[in-house]
């Protein structure tokens, strides 16, 4: 097995293990606690975590990237990068615990926001470690990092609810364990990268260097967090814990279902990279790719249809029977997330990645706009509703474009072979 194929099975494994012991926590979390304790653990963790993403600002991709190109940057790269994200993750923090109060109106919910204001900075040191282990293709540490922590925090979470702890404890629990991954990722870092690494000094020009090569990286992370937790934020914002618990109940569901085709993508992007130059090639694998992720997304999306009740009450309890119409449109909503996600691969693979950019702030500005108004009227279910109109949007603009991109290269290839 070569290196490729073997840190692609480390990554899934990470992925599965990640999602499972995740969906365990969240499971003990609801059914010792409840609907609104696990909102209030949600709500929290998802203002740090797009927060931690805002203050990577792209920096761990251009990480990966650079360093993969000219290991003997690595220590000029990964210091300039952890100064940056010092100095925007304090700012974040600051904002963070200042305005918890007016995120939400739960006096418990700001609480918990302001104990997670550590985790944001903590995450945003922990995944530069994690690029540099992807630039140097050594994917073990990343797996029984993530891994072991998740272990670590489900047994520790175990103990705070058997001695009747509650969602405050459990979201600084969360805090020390990222602290704990990133001193066992600086460990492993000094012990077998540092002292081989020669190391250079750094100066503006450096610093200016990095920001204009993370600019567009910085753009889509942006975009990837907003649309990742804006249903979270917006839950907390207009509604209540209650709300908050139910969705994420029932993303929770979702969420695992999407760890294959993650798999998946992370094998398409780089066989579709290699055939642009092959143009008839290019099409035949991604058209594949569209006919399977389609049945997946098809399958899955009666699964969870048919199955939603059974499921949420089966694992959560049935505390959580109101989340079943969330997990349906959920479900449904995974349809075109599945399209555009090979989609947006097909025009990353093109270069088109300004115009995927353009694609996901339109989804977002759907996303937010249809939040408002359907989370007033339906709540969680509202909220379900909106995420899969923005999906459908983008598949709209994303399907328009790659068929532009399309016709423009069969027009080049045959104006080519008449030359």
């Amino acid at each position: 097995m070569n290196r490729l194929a073997f840190n692609s099975l480390v990554l899934v494994i990470a992925n599965f293990s990640n999602a499972a012991l995740g969906f365990v926590l969240a499971v003990m979390i609801g059914r010792v606690l409840g609907v609104e304790d696990l909102g209030r653990y949600t709500l929290a963790l998802s203002w740090a975590l797009g927060l931690s993403m805002l203050a990577d600002l792209g920096l761990s991709t251009l990480l990966t990237r650079e360093v993969a190109r000219q290991a003997e940057e690595t220590s000029r790269y990964l210091t300039a990068a952890v100064l940056i994200k010092t100095v925007i993750s304090f700012a974040l923090m600051f904002f963070l615990y200042v305005a918890a109060p007016i995120l939400s109106a739960d006096a418990a919910s700001a609480t918990a926001m302001r104990i997670a204001a550590p985790f944001l900075y903590l995450n945003a040191l922990y995944t530069s470690f994690t690029a540099i282990f992807r630039a140097f293709q050594r994917m073990t540490p990343i797996l029984v990092l993530n891994t072991g922590g998740l272990v670590i925090q489900i047994g520790a979470a175990w103990w705070l609810l058997a001695n009747g702890r509650r969602a405050l404890e459990l979201t600084a629990l969360a805090v020390a364990i990222q602290l704990i991954q990133v001193i066992a990722a600086y460990v492993i870092y000094r012990a077998h990268y540092r002292p081989h690494l020669p190391r250079r000094a750094l100066d503006a020009s450096f610093f200016k260097t990095i920001g204009r090569a993370a600019f567009p990286f910085a753009v889509a992370g942006l975009l990837g967090a907003a649309q990742l937790r804006a249903n979270v934020l917006l839950l907390g914002s207009l509604l209540d814990a209650r709300a908050v618990g139910l969705f994420g109940a029932a993303s929770r569901w979702t969420e695992a279902t999407k760890m294959i085709p993650s798999g998946f993508f992370g094998a398409l992007f780089p066989a579709l990279s290699a055939q642009t130059n092959q143009p008839e090639a290019l099409e035949r694998t991604f058209q594949r790719a569209e006919r399977v992720v389609l049945l997946f997304g098809v399958a899955a999306a009666l699964l969870l249809t048919l199955a939603a009740s059974p499921l949420l009450g089966f694992t959560f309890g049935e505390a959580f029977a109101p989340a079943a119409p969330v997990l349906q449109t959920l479900g449904w909503a995974l349809l075109p997330w599945l399209w555009n996600g090979v989609m947006g691969l097909y025009l990353y693979a093109l270069g088109d990645e300004h115009f995927v950019n353009w694609i996901s702030a339109a989804g977002l500005v759907v996303l937010l706009g249809a939040g408002t108004v359907c989370m007033a009227q339906w709540g969680a279910t509202g909220a379900a509703i909106a995420a899969l109109a923005s999906e459908c949007c983008m598949t709209i603009l994303y399907h328009r474009r790659c068929e532009i991109l399309r016709r423009r290269r069969m027009t080049w290839n045959t104006l080519g072979s008449m030359q």
